[in-house]
């Protein structure tokens, strides 16, 4: 069922893309959602339904909003896409899912509740903030999952996938056996400890080589550019 339900989203949003893509270079598009989860004013520069460019969407319709500033966190990096609201003038628009077929191109996934949302409207754009936070924490806890893995059962220990929901999350890695339950246990007791001693979390933006110099370990999967953002546990975990 979530093979069905990813490809059905993923076809979605990739045939808005070249629509999308072709009016509105992502560069003109900003994310703010490592500073804040709420934008006062953004503008809506595109709506699109089904493979096309729509001037508004009314009550009931579902779209694609793509807006010049946003606060919402699109799929990546294992961490599932913000939901929210969009809230302007004349309308009401639920986020159910964020994603960005493009680098830097974040489409809203969104479903009017009331009234409607048009091209040039402003709008305040609001993340579902305890949302948020719970994924946030889940995806600190693969860092540090990661990095006692490697602590106990060996530096060959590498990320091969992950899955962080608001309730839970998956983190994937190889190894040439089944884990025994006290290596489990070893691995548990470690990152409840580093929970424990409530260290400070450091974010960072630096050029990927020095990243890598200094030891920040990559994610699989990922494709990252020249400028990076690492996120550090001092002295346990550091990872892009």
């Amino acid at each position: 069922e979530q093979r069905e339900r990813s490809r059905r989203g993923m076809k979605e949003t990739v045939s808005a893309v070249p629509a999308v893509a072709a009016r509105l270079p992502a560069r003109q598009i900003a994310f703010v959602g490592h500073e804040t989860t709420v934008l006062e004013t953004s503008c809506v520069l595109a709506l699109v339904r089904g493979d096309s460019l729509v001037d508004e969407l009314k009550a009931g319709e579902e779209g694609q909003v793509l807006l010049d500033r946003t606060p919402f966190y699109a799929e990546g990096g294992g961490q599932i896409g913000d939901t929210g609201f969009l809230t302007a003038r004349a309308g009401v628009a639920f986020v159910r899912d964020t994603q960005a077929p493009l680098p830097a191109l974040n489409l809203h996934a969104a479903v009017v509740r009331e009234g409607r949302l048009r091209v040039g409207d402003e709008v305040r754009a609001e993340v579902d903030r305890d949302r948020r936070e719970a994924v946030t924490r889940g995806h600190d806890a693969t860092h540090l999952l990661h990095a006692a893995l490697r602590d106990v059962v060996g530096l060959h220990v590498k990320q091969a996938g992950s899955l962080v929901n608001p309730d839970r999350f998956r983190f994937d890695f190889s190894h040439y056996a089944a884990l025994s339950d006290d290596i489990l246990a070893q691995v548990e007791d470690e990152v409840n400890d580093v929970i424990r001693q409530d260290l400070p979390i450091r974010t960072s933006v630096m050029p990927l080589d020095e990243a890598l110099r200094r030891g920040a370990l990559a994610f699989f999967g990922d494709r990252y550019g020249d400028m990076v953002r690492v996120v550090e546990v001092p002295g346990f975990s550091m990872e892009l």
